[in-house]
């Protein structure tokens, strides 16, 4: 009986280790059908995968060279909004003086002449005081002067006489009109005060059309002459200054289209056109700025970030199918063919992944440049996406 337990013990030993190297035959022949494996080159890690003739079939893998494609060309560039100096205006005051009361808030619209703030100061009675009492002693010396240049003509006053009578009257009517201008300029009805009223305030108005992007003062506070009190902006004139590299400065010219979108995640598309182009290259950033205009009223405002694509019209390119190439995360990579070739099973097909850089896209193909000379291998034009799940199934086994 211990006998037979024996035989039977051996045998199975026997089974349990002929099943696990067939086990490990069947899990070596399948790792032969697809293989992942690192390689070096110009000292960059690579990664390589094998394909059965199999595989390679059911796959439908295509492969080929570059095609010469004529696409339409884009440059692309980046840029900020902005308006011209013509439409935005920084609002102070001619004298300075105490804040009575302000009549705007932050992003409100005004209308050209509209009061934006109230200013207190004895200064603005002293001008309008002088500018009357000026104003009576002018239409003396007014009299007098013509009084004397008669005495003149008919020889019976003095030259003498006569010339200080003139220059006293040209000095006050300088005078005069010297605080005319201040009173304009601090917008004091001069109607008003030939009328007897005098203002105990002066209003600071909006000089163009626009909204408030900026206040710089609050009521009490002193207004410093020429400090800036309000800054108005006018964003129906929106254009967008872009940057270009001095690689595509030649082929921008005025009236080319633009296409705008934004970094914020939206998918809004603005479009505009060239409008100027500048004349130096900046020597920071090596970009010459382009000024484009945008088409239609839009609701932005002065220094959103843009990405723009400017048309520059058609260009003969080497080009792929857009499935041929693969996008992770900011690299572009395209499968190429680097040995065929045979064992005991058939076809064996070794592709390497090479980094590209891309271009124009348009009509279902992508303007490609290599990175490394492909030396005329052939590319893999369809099923580039399978080959690289296979690389990363491979990986995971």
């Amino acid at each position: 009986m211990k006998v037979y337990n024996i035989i039977v013990l051996l045998a199975s030993l026997f089974l349990f280790t002929l099943c696990n190297s067939k086990k490990k035959e069947v899990l070596a022949e399948y790792s032969k059908e697809t293989t992942v494996t690192d390689t070096i080159k110009n000292g960059e890690e690579l990664k390589r995968i094998e394909l059965s003739e199999d595989q390679f079939i059911t796959a439908g893998i295509e492969l080929g060279s570059f095609e010469r494609k004529k696409l339409k060309s884009v440059i692309k560039s980046n840029g900020y909004l902005e308006v011209p100096p013509q439409k935005r205006a920084f609002v102070s005051t001619f004298i300075g003086g105490v804040v009575k009361s302000l009549n705007v808030i932050q992003g409100k619209f005004v209308k050209k002449g509209q009061t934006l703030a109230e200013l207190e100061h004895p200064d603005f009675t002293r001008i309008q005081e002088e500018f009357l009492k000026t104003k009576d002693n002018m239409a003396f010396l007014e009299n007098e002067y013509e009084r004397q240049k008669e005495l003149y003509k008919e020889n019976v006053s003095a030259g003498k006489v006569f010339q200080q009578a003139e220059a006293n009257y040209k000095a006050e009517k300088s005078r005069l009109a010297s605080l005319k201008d201040q009173l304009n300029k601090l917008n004091i009805s001069i109607t008003n005060l030939n009328n007897g009223i005098i203002a105990s305030s002066v209003s600071v108005k909006s000089p163009i059309d626009g909204f408030i992007t900026e206040i710089n003062v609050n009521i009490g506070s002193f207004a410093q002459p020429a400090f800036q009190l309000f800054e108005i902006v006018d964003n129906s004139h929106l254009h967008v200054q872009l940057n270009v590299f001095e690689k595509d400065w030649y082929k921008v010219r005025p009236e080319q289209k633009v296409l705008f979108t934004l970094p914020s995640g939206s998918e809004r598309k603005i479009e505009g056109h060239v409008f100027s182009v500048g004349k130096t290259i900046n020597p920071q950033s090596r970009a010459l700025p382009v000024h484009a205009e945008i088409v239609g009223n839009t609701d932005l405002v002065p220094g959103i970030y843009v990405h723009g694509l400017i048309d520059v019209g058609e260009s003969q390119v080497n080009a792929l199918p857009d499935d041929a190439i693969l996008k992770l995360g900011d690299s572009d990579y395209i499968f190429i063919l680097v040995e065929e070739k045979r064992n005991e099973k058939g076809k064996v097909y070794i592709f390497d992944m090479e980094e590209v850089k891309t271009g124009i896209s348009e009509l279902g193909y992508t303007e490609v440049v290599p990175v490394q000379s492909l030396d005329n291998k052939l590319i893999v034009k369809k099923g580039a996406y399978y080959l690289y799940a296979k690389m990363k199934q491979g990986e995971g086994e």
